[in-house]
């Protein structure tokens, strides 16, 4: 079941998109994980460039590590932050 929830903001500045029920690899428990976007840097030929990254969060763990992508997660987030270096280089997306 997917609930789909209207801007939310953390403190940390990333927005809440929805919530999924699914599978969680970080506590191995099937919850509601959160889907969330946040503004995120990543070095490209030696520039940095700011663009916008999806990932999933599981609001159950205690420890630092409570973010996690799916493999087709990554590969848009590394389209998106490609784009956003040939936008600022004039370049073709």
């Amino acid at each position: 079941m997917t609930t789909f929830v209207k801007g939310e903001v953390a403190m940390n500045g990333s927005k809440l998109i929805r919530r999924i029920h699914m599978e969680c690899p970080i506590c191995d428990k099937v919850h509601e994980i959160e889907e969330r976007t946040q503004l995120a840097k990543i070095i490209i030929k030696g520039e940095e460039v700011n663009y916008v990254e999806t990932y999933y969060l599981c609001p159950n763990s205690d420890e630092d590590e409570n973010e996690f992508v799916t493999g087709k997660m990554m590969n848009d987030n590394l389209l998106n932050a490609r784009n956003e270096y040939r936008k600022a280089h004039y370049l073709l997306t």
